[in-house]
């Protein structure tokens, strides 16, 4: 089984590829590679924003077949009902800032008539990919939407905004574009992000990067000591 491990930065992911004991040095293609039970995984670290990450996937994906891709980071939250740290598993994703403004308003991609039924697997600046449940903890996970921009929101005006427009429940700088890769690749992928923030006038103080990032590692490390488990 080969599996591409998909993250921005090596923050976000360094205490799992430490319990894995994956090497410190990346390769050329910003790849590092190892061996669990009987998983072959290829941990890609993009650096952040959809360019790096639609770049280095389609590279990846155009070197190799894989089996899974999985996309691990961070998220912020524009629902005050999930807690610092929770993970959930990103099934449905846009390119929110993918349009055009006109005065005051923001005029979605859809409605720019730009896109037609070719602009696969993208044909409304949204993607949906929900793979199948195949281990345990992902069906534990709940299924939320959210949005990729490559600004983050901190404005009470532009968040209220794309609130009510866009209905997301969490945001990220890649998460689109994971999907975007493996849906054009035919590739089963999974984005799992864990909340590390609310969507909110930027307050660093507020956020709790160690809970999320603990439990994101939490979370890689049981998905895949589950799916090593599982038959070859």
């Amino acid at each position: 089984m080969r599996f591409l491990l998909v993250a921005a930065t090596r923050l976000e992911i360094d205490p799992l590829l430490s319990a894995l004991r994956a090497k410190d040095k990346t390769d050329s293609n910003k790849q590092l590679h190892f061996l669990y039970e009987h998983l072959e995984i290829d941990v890609l670290i993009t650096g952040v924003g959809m360019t790096a990450t639609a770049y280095w996937m389609a590279r990846a994906m155009a070197l190799k077949k894989y089996d899974v891709a999985v996309n691990l980071g961070l998220a912020g939250t524009f629902h005050r009902n999930l807690e610092l740290g929770t993970p959930v598993w990103v099934v449905k994703d846009r390119f929110a800032e993918m349009g055009a403004e006109a005065g005051d308003q923001f005029l979605p991609i859809t409605q720019m008539k730009l896109l037609s039924s070719q602009d696969h697997p993208s044909t409304d600046s949204t993607v949906t990919l929900e793979a199948p449940i195949t281990a345990p903890i992902l069906g534990k996970m709940p299924k939320v939407s959210g949005i990729t921009v490559n600004t983050v929101h901190g404005n009470e005006i532009s968040i209220e905004r794309v609130r009510n427009q866009f209905r997301p429940i969490v945001e990220s700088m890649e998460g689109a574009a994971f999907m975007y890769a493996c849906l054009a690749a035919e590739v089963p992928g999974y984005q799992l992000r864990t909340i590390s923030n609310y969507v909110e006038k930027r307050n660093r103080e507020s956020w709790d990067l160690v809970k999320a990032v603990k439990m994101l590692n939490d979370l890689g490390f049981t998905l895949l000591t589950e799916w090593g488990k599982q038959k070859p």
